[in-house]
């Protein structure tokens, strides 16, 4: 009998989508502009911080020796990225 429930891989709160993973790293970025990032739950930091995994996943460490010894700087555009804050591109790839 196969079953329906999800495996648990120990991470909770994966984004679900590329907007909720937007919104949960610019909230980590804010709060570290504003030097708040104290005051940041664990929980919040660490949906931030696996937002960039679900954004950036060419930056795991898993991944690292996959892509051979060609240098890309092409990268799928975020626009709420680009537009709200471009930094986050622009020091990954520019």
């Amino acid at each position: 009998m196969r079953s329906n429930k999800p495996v648990r891989f120990g991470l909770e709160d994966l984004p679900l989508d590329q907007e909720q993973a937007v919104k949960w790293l610019l909230a980590l970025v804010r709060a570290a502009e504003s030097k708040t990032l104290r005051e940041v739950s664990t929980a919040g930091f660490l949906r931030g911080w696996y937002s960039v995994g679900f954004l950036y996943g060419g930056l795991h460490p898993d991944s690292a020796v996959d892509h051979g010894t060609e240098v890309s700087h092409n990268a799928e555009s975020v626009p709420e990225i680009d537009r709200t804050e471009p930094r986050l591109r622009a020091l990954a790839f520019g």
